[in-house]
């Protein structure tokens, strides 16, 4: 009976030792896809990048982005990219919160909740204004 809850043990010692391993890579893809957004956004130069230069890039983040307006034309538009890691709530009809299981145990080990914001408004025809936040 000791040497079956002894391997018992071991089983949810090692099932817990992956499945904290492979939160922790899911946190190092997804800083390296914030970083890239950041990168990208600031590529667009405010006056000089076109509304095809931002589409392509909405384009490239499509199941994050939204628009403010319902019709999104080169005369006026703003396109915005929420990516939000699994610690935190990415529903956009409220503000970014944790998740219940936002636990002590992944701040430990460098995970945090982390939201990136990225926006591009058009006027025009012409980038006007590009912001990006990270929180």
């Amino acid at each position: 009976m000791p040497r079956k809850l002894a391997t018992a043990a071991g089983i949810v010692g090692l099932a817990f030792v992956i499945t904290v391993a492979l939160f922790w890579l899911l946190a190092c893809h997804q800083r390296k896809t914030f970083e890239e957004l950041a990168k990208q956004f600031s590529a667009l130069q405010v006056g000089n990048s076109t509304f095809t230069d931002a589409q392509q890039l909405a384009d490239r983040y499509r199941p994050y982005v939204r628009t403010a307006q319902e019709s999104c034309t080169a005369h006026s538009c703003e396109f915005r990219v929420l990516l939000a890691n699994f610690l935190v709530d990415r529903s956009y009809s409220r503000p970014p919160d944790g998740r219940w299981f936002n636990l002590r145990l992944f701040r430990r080990l460098g995970i945090r909740p982390a939201v990136a914001i990225a926006t591009a408004t058009v006027e025009d025809g012409k980038v006007r204004k590009v912001n990006f936040a990270a929180i």
